[in-house]
């Protein structure tokens, strides 16, 4: 599992600071549409991998679970476990899950939903608002 521990203290840097485009997904193993969308972000880092970042923030789940889970699907993307919440509430607080947010290159929030349909129809969504 490609693991990123991302915390207040490097939120900044890694998120609001990243060259470019970041797409922050909230998710967990137990949600149906988290779970149908896991293809199109893997097809996104995996067609760019040098213009976009992907974060992939487990909501709560231990990490043995979401480890499992990566490598029974085999993505590669980082994923960040937030086991407490504290990356839940940077962003206002996650109610449903999946929520996405794209942020630019500025560190602006440039996109945001929750909910999901099938990894088709997300990855075109994705891809027109990061602008691929």
């Amino acid at each position: 599992m490609a693991a990123l521990h991302l915390t207040k203290d490097n939120f900044e840097k890694e998120v609001l600071q990243a060259k470019e485009p970041v797409l922050v997904d909230f998710w967990a193993t137990w949600c149906g549409p988290c779970v149908g969308e896991m293809p199109a972000l893997q097809k996104l880092a995996d067609e760019f991998p040098e213009e976009l970042v992907i974060l992939a923030v487990n909501c709560s789940e231990d990490k043995g679970t979401v480890q499992k889970f990566i490598k029974n699907n085999g993505y590669t993307f980082p994923i960040v476990l937030d086991t407490d919440g504290a990356i839940q509430f940077m962003f206002g607080g996650i109610t449903s899950l999946p929520t996405t947010f794209i942020i630019d290159e500025e560190g602006y929030i440039v996109a945001a939903g929750s909910g999901a349909s099938d990894a088709d129809s997300m990855y075109k969504v994705y891809k027109e608002a990061l602008g691929l």
